[in-house]
């Protein structure tokens, strides 16, 4: 995950620090236009509820942003992707998808982009001592709050963690501790970029998913397209879409409990996969990941309320497929 291209509290740190986020893009991005296609082999490794681990396999073949077959491979489910232009064809099998398949895309597609809303401002850079070794903080806010935390290495622009706060909202989530945090490490050089060979995310400092690089090779044809699996659906996509906005502040998910939950309830989580269409709404809302009923049956509802402006590619809107992890802590 790499901030690029925001403003900068201070006008003597501004030029530095945002040099500084370009550099790490343009360093660890193998997947920029014009790069060498590339074969890229990895083991995911997923820790689950009660202590279950979830384990797959992961192939990426690369030619362009706009042309690439990547394949998810676990015990219970197979996902193929193959991007074709401003198609992504998708086969799915059982068509449900499962939570670890998005956690895995999130991480592999280092670095990560999301969009950085005109609240986003980098508050300083500063060098620091963490964990042994000399690295360069960028700190960045959101609408004056401590937001992000992003960790590079002293010597070059590479980045190591990322630290996010787990949310924003009121005191009823009182998250006061950078709770999210991404790490790469082992950067092995690529035709002249650097691409991390160990990539994992932690909750709460507990590790949820790992990756290993098992292996990064330049492709062994050039071909100049993937045929996709003959059940594969599509939807309309890009590289680098905008994601979508909601439409008005009134259609934004209330950060509010459940109304039956009480005070001292025990904390709920679900996680919910859907597809924001063209139309601005949710689409295909499937729960993954159960709360109980009463808690599934309640952000459905909210979620059916939604009301977006969709996600878009230049002028032309597109899908945008997304697991939502949602929960309460009373």
């Amino acid at each position: 995950m790499v901030l690029a291209c925001i403003s900068v509290a201070g006008d003597k740190s501004r030029p530095q620090a945002e040099k500084l986020l370009t550099d790490a893009e343009k360093l660890t991005d193998i997947r920029l236009p014009g790069s060498t296609p590339f074969r890229l082999k990895a083991h995911f490794l997923g820790n689950m509820d009660k202590g279950q681990t979830y384990e797959a396999t992961y192939l990426l073949e690369w030619n362009s942003p706009t042309s690439w077959r990547d394949e998810f491979k676990a015990t219970d489910f197979e996902e193929v992707r193959v991007a074709h232009g401003d198609r992504l064809l998708i086969s799915r099998h059982p068509s449900t998808p499962v939570a670890e398949v998005f956690r895995l895309h999130e991480l592999i597609d280092f670095p990560v982009y999301f969009e950085l809303a005109p609240s986003l401002k980098v508050e300083r850079l500063s060098e620091r001592q963490t964990q042994g070794t000399q690295q360069r903080v960028v700190d960045v806010s959101v609408r004056g709050r401590p937001w992000t935390k992003v960790y590079l290495d002293s010597s070059q622009p590479l980045v190591n963690r990322i630290e996010m706060k787990g949310a924003l909202s009121g005191p009823q989530y009182p998250f006061n501790d950078f709770e999210s945090t991404w790490e790469f490490e082992d950067y092995r050089e690529f035709h002249e970029h650097q691409f991390p060979r160990k990539l994992s995310f932690r909750n709460s400092s507990s590790l949820e998913a790992r990756i290993e690089v098992l292996e990064l090779v330049d492709a062994d044809s050039h071909a100049a397209e993937f045929d996709p699996p003959a059940d594969a659906h599509w939807i309309h996509w890009c590289p680098h879409p905008q994601p979508p906005k909601y439409a008005r502040t009134e259609d934004r998910l209330p950060l509010l409990p459940p109304p039956q939950f009480r005070a001292g309830a025990p904390a709920v989580h679900a996680q919910i996969y859907g597809i924001i269409a063209t139309d601005g709404l949710w689409h295909n809302l499937t729960v993954l990941k159960s709360g109980g009923e009463s808690v599934d049956s309640y952000f459905l509802k909210q979620l059916t309320a939604e009301k977006f402006t969709p996600a878009h590619c230049g002028d032309t809107p597109v899908e945008f497929e997304n697991v939502l992890g949602l929960g309460y802590r009373p």
